[in-house]
């Protein structure tokens, strides 16, 4: 420990402890004493008995097993989604056991105890809903791992709009004509643009709020009975 005694004395505290923890065997009593001696020291007498508690309720062990949860990912509302724990390791080579749980909401529905659970984005009413997941992996011969965690960003998609044109018409030759697109809708509730056209028929009408849910025409004269598209 001779590069603690080169510290000021403000350091040593967090020092010490860093050393302690990477030794496999270290008596409690051992801890108790270096945390009396240097917590005044470093000026850190305040949380001296939260820092007791941590040390002294069970022996100082290094950690053998490892959690990794993964990358953060970004997906799209409805996509597949695979977490992926196999970045996760056991430093004595044991076999691992896989511990996923779900932090928060809207849940979804996963196999909680293999390395790369599946599940489905969600549908979400929000732009972007973050899912958070947690990983604790254990083997057959140590106490489980710290956990770790990783988040999935979940974006909405925007569905196309489905567009309604209304019913078909039957009409005399000059009669005020209306076309209703009020029953189009957009799943995902966003506001409507509308463009009406005629696409077929004879002769070419002019067309009064075509930007409109509601455009309206006048029926030609014609000689013989006309069909009109739009």
């Amino acid at each position: 420990m001779r590069n603690l005694v080169k510290s000021k004395p403000g350091a040593l505290l967090p020092k010490c402890l860093r050393y302690l923890a990477n030794r496999r065997f270290v008596s409690r009593c051992t801890v108790f004493l270096l945390l009396l001696l240097l917590a005044p020291v470093a000026g850190q007498g305040q949380d001296i008995e939260l820092r007791l508690r941590i040390f002294l309720e069970g022996p100082l062990q290094p950690v053998f097993v490892i959690a990794n949860a993964g990358p953060n990912q970004t997906v799209e509302a409805g996509a597949r989604v695979t977490l992926d724990g196999s970045a996760s390791r056991a430093v004595d080579g044991g076999e691992l056991s896989y511990q996923w749980q779900q932090i928060g909401t809207p849940a979804v529905t996963f196999t909680n105890n293999i390395p790369k659970p599946v599940f489905t984005a969600p549908e979400i009413a929000a732009a972007i809903t973050r899912l958070t997941f947690e990983l604790v992996v254990t083997d057959n011969r140590n106490p489980p791992s710290l956990p770790d965690r990783t988040v999935v960003i979940v974006e909405s998609t925007n569905r196309a709009p489905a567009a309604d044109a209304g019913d078909d018409q039957v009409v005399r030759a000059g009669a005020p004509v209306t076309l209703g697109g009020g029953g189009s809708i957009d799943p995902d509730g966003d506001a409507l643009s509308y463009g009406w056209v005629q696409t077929s028929g004879m002769p070419t009408v002019v067309l009064s709020g075509a930007r409109t849910s509601t455009a309206t025409f006048t029926a030609p004269n014609v000689a013989a009975d006309a069909v009109l598209s739009f």
